[in-house]
């Protein structure tokens, strides 16, 4: 009977033993798992900052060409329209001398006509000088609207 004891008694101690080890094996497989998943997170993350780093990179890049571009294109413009007021300020000038010597008669009405294209002018260069702070949002609309009034301002000084 003490052997059959001791028998039963050494099976279970031997199959405690391999039950605490499996439990401890599964255990030890799951932190493994769970460590080689975080790792494998770590790297999926900083493969995504990667690419999310290039691509606002490069967009980054192509922003800075459009404003660039933009710069350059406001730049070209306003010096054309600077240009052209320029020559329309002498031809004011020019205007101005001549209805000083205009008979009478003509003198009142050239008067009137050049008061009314030096405040068309004016208008004119006071919308213009806004235009170092007009954004690429409001360019289009803003540039249609100084060629309008510069062909209604040009117009009218040819009438004269």
């Amino acid at each position: 009977m003490n052997r059959s004891i001791t028998a039963l008694v050494t099976a279970l101690v031997l199959c405690a033993g391999a039950c605490d080890k499996s439990a401890k094996d599964s255990q030890e497989t799951a932190d493994k798992a769970q460590a080689q998943a975080n790792t494998e997170i770590t790297n999926a993350q900083m493969q995504a900052a990667d690419k999310s780093n290039s691509a606002q990179a490069t967009a980054d890049k192509k922003i800075a060409a459009a404003q660039r571009e933009f710069e350059t294109t406001r730049e070209d413009y306003r010096h054309s329209v600077q240009t052209k007021l320029d020559t329309l300020d002498q031809q004011l000038t020019d205007l101005d001398a001549k209805a000083k010597t205009a008979p009478a008669k003509s003198k009142a009405d050239m008067d009137a006509k050049i008061s009314s294209l030096h405040v068309q002018r004016d208008a004119f260069a006071a919308d213009f000088s806004s235009l170092a702070s007009v954004s690429i949002a409001s360019w289009d609309a803003t540039k249609t609207r100084l060629d309008k009034e510069w062909s209604e301002l040009k117009s009218a000084a040819d009438k004269v």
